[in-house]
């Protein structure tokens, strides 16, 4: 089951058509998929009526709705001088049931609204006060793990901390195969 899905509606980035992916995801017998396009929710109504479309009979397929959020320190910066201080990760968010959906469309609704800086952006406070129903995971490389704690920049793990309060059992690490420039090709 893939969790870490971007289709068209990720600009820039997603090449896939839901229908496409859904058709593939039946033919691979998957239970579920997840889309977690960046930034957006758009292509969630298309998402669920494909797989609802898609899921007669025994063959039930779960669309698992997310979205990708660019994470900053504080959304409401625009203006500081120091491009550090503008800097956005990538955090992965699934909804676990209705109220994490509703919870997920208020973030991604205010980042656009209120945190809206070149990138449609939340913090960690907005996250912890909408976190109930969502299960998080640490993201792809541009997340706040691989962006903090790489070989060359270790002191750089402890140089932010927040005071928001999240439950760490509906926060997953995420695990990938990634070849970079100075790993070894295998």
């Amino acid at each position: 089951m893939h969790l870490h899905v971007h289709t068209d509606y990720s600009m820039l980035d997603g090449c896939s058509r839901i229908d496409r992916l859904m058709e593939r995801a039946c033919d691979m017998n998957m239970r579920a998929v997840a889309i977690t396009d960046h930034g957006n929710l758009f292509g969630l109504f298309d998402f669920w009526n494909e797989a609802t479309k898609r899921s007669k009979g025994e063959t039930k397929l779960k669309p698992l709705l997310g979205c990708e959020l660019y994470l900053v320190w504080d959304h409401a910066l625009t203006d500081k001088p120091d491009r550090r201080e503008h800097k956005y990760y990538h955090m992965g968010v699934l909804a676990q049931n209705f109220k994490g959906y509703q919870n997920l469309t208020k973030l991604v609704s205010d980042a656009h609204v209120r945190g809206l800086h070149y990138k449609p952006r939340t913090d960690i406070e907005q996250l912890a006060k909408h976190a109930e129903g969502l299960i998080g995971f640490s993201g792809c490389l541009q997340g706040v793990i691989p962006q903090n704690l790489p070989p060359a920049r270790p002191a750089d793990g402890s140089s932010r901390s927040s005071g928001a309060k999240t439950s760490s059992s509906r926060l997953w690490t995420t695990v990938s195969k990634n070849k970079s420039a100075s790993s070894p090709t295998s």
